[in-house]
Order: C-alpha cells, then sequence, then structure tokens
C-alpha cells in the first residue's frame, strides 16, 4: 500500500462513491456491500450518513484476496478476477 505525505489528505471514513473508486465497482454496489454488511460501516451521529472506515476497507481487502484465478464471493455476489 503506497502511504500518502500527508494523512490528513486522507480521509478516515469513506464514503460509498470512495469506497467504490477504491475497490473498482459501481456505486451502488459499494453501498449494496455496505447495506448487507459485507463490508464494516460506522454510522455517523446526528444524520443518516453512512461510512466505511479506511483501516476496515483495506483489513476487508486483504482478507478477501485470493491468489490466482479464483471466484470469491462477496456478500451472496460473485466478484470474478479479470483474465490477463
Amino acid at each position: 500500500m503506497v502511504q500518502s505525505k500527508n494523512p490528513k489528505s486522507e480521509p478516515l471514513l469513506l464514503r460509498g462513491g470512495e469506497v467504490a473508486d477504491l475497490i473498482g465497482c459501481s456505486r451502488a454496489m459499494a453501498y449494496r456491500l455496505m447495506q448487507r454488511g459485507v463490508l464494516p460501516t460506522v454510522r455517523v451521529p446526528g444524520g443518516k450518513s453512512v461510512r466505511v472506515p479506511r483501516e476496515a476497507l483495506i483489513e476487508w481487502i486483504r482478507e478477501n484476496t485470493r491468489i490466482g484465478p479464483t471466484t470469491s464471493v462477496a456478500g451472496g455476489m460473485v466478484m470474478r478476477r479479470p483474465e490477463r
């Protein structure tokens, strides 16, 4: 993982769109993963906002990374690795 020179430039809590950009899926898919509890979330006090902690997302990626041409299931959704 590449560390930013300025940690303040990386938010601790990510919006659904930011999660989607980081893991390479649509915003709708990111929100489904959040809603189904596949990705850990935090509800922001005083509002309806739900966020994913950056470190929890990184850990989720580590735990769900497979080596080789495997298929993993994320919250009942099949996510295939692109063939090279």
